[in-house]
């Protein structure tokens, strides 16, 4: 249990290190930032749905990757027809 409670605590570490990339930086980093931020967010609930042994946590995971990568096309779209960072 050990390493699972190491492999938390270092992505928990990694979240954080993407929101200092959401607050910094160009509008084009503050995307990668967030579409960072959120593929560590449903890397952390897939791994606590598995250890609590919860399928609704997984249901949901997959819920937040597919609303987190719509909305980062469609932000990169506006993004690029103005032109921005």
């Amino acid at each position: 249990m050990k390493m699972i409670e190491f492999a938390i605590i270092l992505l928990i570490s990694a979240i954080f290190i993407s929101i200092l990339r959401l607050i910094k930086g160009s509008p084009w980093n503050t995307l990668i930032g967030y579409s960072s931020f959120s593929s560590k967010i449903t890397l952390l609930m897939i791994i606590l749905g598995v250890l609590l042994q919860k399928d609704w946590a997984l249901d949901l995971s997959l819920i937040y990757t597919l609303l987190s990568t719509g909305s980062v096309v469609i932000v990169s779209y506006f993004m690029g027809r103005r032109n921005l960072g």
